[in-house]
């Protein structure tokens, strides 16, 4: 009882933090505004509380509560000056089908809740890493046990400070706070889809993706996985979403893809977001705005890895020599071990996910006939995405001689290509069924 109670109040806490904030951006369904409150809440508060760290403040309630007042009178007082937006309510349909898919998203996620928050923590980097961190950060109230070994601080803090969070509150599993996460990426796909189609596919598309296996099950235990994918995709839904009149989506794409980093700071898939913003910027003839943002992901993303190396340097950590530069030798070395690399993306990275790659032949023939700009983009980032991991892979296999033997790894990585296919698809259905080529 005292984990489920402490849960509630760090959501609570966290979506109140982010309430007004998101007022600044067009959001314009309460549901959608509730699950991107939650992410923005817990994303920038934990930063900020990090950032306090770093000026002196300790790691605990008092200071978490005057990180989160300061983001409620920031977002109060701009949203004061600022034209809101109205939102839609929160309504019930009364067609029949629409209403079993409403029962059967809240139901599939309730489970999930519940597993996760029945479960014990049993993933070995859950364990060691991110939940360690959270415990003893909650008794100390600094980062003193986590800064002797480069493995405590491989990974940003973000995951460990909504445990800590969860800790300080007398919880005593966090593991049910990432099917929250769950619970409000899925709200911020029906806010962007209902933008873009209509109720109906836009709650079709929220049940596919939480009943997609990998994703769900990654919902019921703590890695960072599943909030790196939300904060990733989310950033792109925005980013795509932006237009001439609605070019507010363009900072708050970048705060997502920035804080994606915040989750995960070795993948570079926060590129082709960066590459999006100012392709957005471009387009929307508001390119200060998209310099803007794109400068917010790198700030982010440079603050914590700024960080990290300066605690690779205080414990006299060595980087291996051979791993500083990428010469003609490594390249002869990808030619000569081409086919052990095609196996091994054969089976970590195509195989998992046939179907979602499958789907990238009707996209492509959709936005042939359409010519859609939406669509484009979509279909752009998950084929850059596929790229950058081949072209990654093949990289890491000429530095590490054990590099073929995190197979598991590799399909992790690449989990949000899984949601971002399937709402590429489902909009792909919607602009089949319209005369029409929309924007």
């Amino acid at each position: 009882m005292n984990s489920l109670i402490a849960m509630i109040v760090t959501t609570i806490f966290y979506v109140t933090t982010g309430w007004y904030l998101t007022y600044l951006f067009p959001i314009s369904h309460k549901i959608e505004r509730l699950g991107l409150s939650f992410l923005v809440g817990v994303g920038l508060s934990t930063f900020l509380w990090f950032v306090g760290y770093l000026l002196g403040l300790p790691f605990n309630l008092y200071t978490l509560a005057l990180v989160g007042g300061i983001e409620i009178s920031v977002g109060y007082y701009f949203t004061r000056k600022a034209r809101l937006i109205p939102t839609e309510p929160i309504k019930l349909t009364s067609n029949k089908i629409s209403l079993i898919m409403i029962i059967l998203i809240v139901s599939i996620l309730l489970i999930s809740f519940l597993i996760g928050s029945h479960n014990a923590l049993t993933a070995w980097d859950s364990i060691a890493l991110y939940d360690f961190r959270g415990h003893t950060i909650a008794i100390n109230h600094d980062l003193r046990d986590i800064t002797s070994s480069s493995y405590y601080v491989s990974y940003p803090l973000m995951v460990s400070l909504i445990h800590a969070t969860v800790y300080m509150l007398n919880g005593l599993s966090a593991q049910g706070i990432h099917s929250v996460i769950l619970m409000a990426f899925t709200a911020i796909i029906y806010g962007r889809m209902r933008d873009w189609t209509n109720h109906t596919l836009a709650l079709s598309t929220c049940l596919l993706v939480i009943t997609q296996n990998q994703i769900f099950y990654h919902s019921t235990f703590a890695y960072t996985n599943l909030p790196y994918l939300a904060f990733l995709v989310s950033g792109i839904l925005y980013v795509v979403s932006a237009k001439i009149n609605k070019y507010y989506f363009l900072p708050l794409a970048g705060l997502m893809i920035g804080l994606s980093t915040w989750v995960r700071s070795t993948e570079t898939f926060w590129v082709i977001g960066l590459i999006l913003i100012l392709w957005q910027g471009w387009n929307t003839k508001h390119k200060l705005l998209a310099i803007f943002s794109a400068l917010m992901v790198i700030a982010l993303r440079m603050t914590w890895i700024s960080y990290f190396n300066h605690i690779l340097v205080s414990i006299n950590y060595s980087y291996d020599e051979t791993i500083r530069s990428f010469g003609f030798k490594n390249i002869q070395r990808i030619i000569t071990n081409w086919r052990e690399i095609y196996w091994y993306m054969r089976l970590n990275v195509f195989s998992p996910y046939s179907g979602i790659w499958f789907l990238l032949v009707p996209i492509s023939l959709t936005w042939i006939v359409k010519r859609n700009t939406k669509l484009l983009l979509l279909f752009s980032s998950i084929v850059l995405s596929a790229s950058m991991l081949i072209v990654g892979i093949a990289v890491f296999s000429t530095f590490y001689n054990t590099w073929n033997e995190i197979g598991d790894s590799a399909r992790r990585m690449i989990l949000f290509i899984n949601p971002l296919s399937l709402i590429t698809t489902m909009y792909a259905v919607y602009l089949i069924s319209q005369k029409d080529k929309h924007e």
